[in-house]
């Protein structure tokens, strides 16, 4: 079950973009039988308008094919096989539909103002966009699944991006942790040699007053002996002198 052709059309005399996908079909009166289609969907007032049409036995072929059309603002349809998934093939066409839009920035119904326009203009010029989105489908995954995908992959990367930010941040603070820790390593040594020589220089200034105390102690001692010897000898040659004794 493949799509065999597709295109789209602003209205009946004007389609601007189609492609043939099945070489196959290239003699089949496709764009005649879907400008008669089209005629048919114009004459239906617009809130009326189906949004979904779908025509089975399409082109009296034997080949079982259906031609289905998606209405929104313009038309855009495709030729498939008759077993094709229909909300499949629906999606499809909704995706097709976002990604011309994106031409006319989401304002789609300014192609019914362009007066340039002329038939098969965007065959070159959508063809990529057009691929894209049949890729998707060939694969089984719709254009929201994939657009979905991407954001996930743009949040991972925004993740990583800010992990990597955190981390050489975080390096930058463990530089500068460990610089402070060696600055603050030598400050320790530095003060232990310091102390080290005050506790020495402490040493030595204990032991002068040290000294220092015990020559004053007994020298106050040896003076306090002299006078007790001259007051004694006083004493005595004096108690002396009165009793006769004591000669000089």
């Amino acid at each position: 079950m493949s799509i065999h052709y597709s295109f789209i059309a602003r209205d009946s005399e004007m389609i601007v973009f189609e492609i043939l996908l099945n070489k196959d079909y290239a003699q089949k009166p496709f764009k005649r039988d879907i400008k008669d289609k089209i005629v048919d969907l114009d004459s239906i007032p617009t809130e009326s308008r189906p949004a979904r049409e779908q025509t089975s036995n399409f082109g009296n072929s034997k080949d079982d094919l259906k031609l289905s059309i998606f209405y929104s603002t313009v038309y855009f349809g495709c030729v498939t096989d008759s077993g094709y998934p229909e909300e499949k093939l629906y999606r499809f066409l909704e995706d097709l539909k976002k990604e011309f839009s994106a031409i006319y920035k989401g304002n789609l119904g300014y192609i019914f103002k362009q007066t340039n326009l002329t038939p098969n203009c965007y065959d070159k010029a959508f063809k990529a966009a057009f691929n894209k989105v049949l890729d998707n489908y060939n694969t089984g995954i719709s254009n929201k699944n994939l657009q979905n995908a991407f954001r996930k992959v743009e949040e991972v990367k925004d993740i990583a991006a800010r992990s990597i930010t955190t981390m050489i941040d975080n390096n930058k603070e463990t530089e500068q942790l460990l610089s402070k820790s060696q600055s603050t390593l030598m400050l320790a040594k530095d003060f232990e040699k310091n102390s080290e020589a005050l506790e020495k220089t402490m040493e030595r200034q204990n032991f002068w007053l040290c000294s220092k105390k015990c020559i004053i102690m007994f020298g106050g001692g040896a003076i306090i002996v002299i006078l007790l010897y001259v007051i004694l000898s006083f004493m005595f040659c004096g108690n002396a002198n009165m009793f006769g004794g004591c000669d000089s």
